[in-house]
């Protein structure tokens, strides 16, 4: 079972303009791109570009956590760049490193998941990066949950056996 955390404009639906995606802080370019992704929800993805120079990065609105708590980042990607990645940084340590890379897609839709360990901090952000090749990574439907952990019920409510039935 998963509760859904708030992550402002994490489908990247809302933009100020074609080029100015709400609420995030965007290295290099984007725009705005019309259709979702196969089975998407929405009308748009966001178009990010490298500017070249390497490893420019597309962060999303910061979002809490809370401490020990286990927390799984989904989102979808298309991506032309031979590697890109994806951290979670709350503005001291790394929840997620830049070592969860992604390799090109070829222009076909892939979904990412990840699970990392909130600290408590309020400012955990979602940092896409595009390595240090120019080129085009898309990013729709960035979603971010609490992973809850059913009770065991069988410590508290032991099953009860009857070795008389048949």
């Amino acid at each position: 079972e998963t509760k859904a955390v708030t992550l402002t404009n994490g489908d990247v639906e809302t933009w100020s303009d074609a080029t100015t995606l709400s609420n995030w802080n965007v290295g290099g370019s984007v725009a705005r791109q019309s259709g979702a992704r196969t089975g998407g929800s929405g009308s748009y993805y966001a178009e990010f570009t490298d500017s070249g120079s390497g490893a420019d990065q597309f962060k999303t609105a910061t979002f809490a956590t809370t401490s020990g708590h286990t927390y799984r980042l989904k989102f979808w990607y298309k991506n032309t760049i031979a590697t890109s990645d994806v951290s979670i940084h709350d503005g001291s340590a790394f929840l997620l490193s830049y070592t969860s890379a992604f390799a090109s897609t070829s222009g076909s839709w892939a979904e990412k998941t990840y699970t990392f360990t909130g600290t408590g901090n309020s400012n955990a952000q979602i940092r896409f990066r595009t390595g240090t090749a120019s080129g085009v990574l898309n990013i729709d439907d960035v979603s971010i949950s609490q992973i809850i952990q059913s009770p065991n019920l069988s410590d508290t409510y032991p099953a009860i056996i009857d070795v008389n039935e048949p």
